[in-house]
């Protein structure tokens, strides 16, 4: 079995490659805070306890009063930044990451 050496010339252009896209894919993610929201003031996170009886729409309803799209995309945001479905079930004890706009 011959084992080929490969050159730098092959693997530097896959490594320029490898990293923009993974630099792409971070600024992505953080584009996704809004300009209205950076421009009414600097967006900070919450830790919010879940308590016996809340829902995450009560949760988002409670929060989402400064997102002027409403209720609805502020809880598809915070469903995004929590890495869990709209329709997941959320347990009394736990946390929630929110986002809120600090001014």
């Amino acid at each position: 079995m011959k084992i080929q050496s490969i050159s730098r010339r092959k693997v530097l252009p896959v490594i320029v490659v490898t990293i923009v896209i993974l630099m792409s894919l971070l600024f992505t993610g953080v584009s996704k805070v809004r300009a209205s929201e950076v421009q009414s003031g600097r967006v900070e996170y919450q830790s919010v306890r879940i308590e016996a009886g809340e829902s995450l729409w009560s949760i988002c309803e409670r929060y989402a009063k400064d997102d002027p799209q409403g209720t609805a995309a502020f809880m598809k945001k915070v469903a995004s930044l929590n890495q869990i479905g709209q329709d997941a079930t959320i347990h009394a004890g736990n946390y929630l990451i929110i986002p809120v706009v600090s001014e």
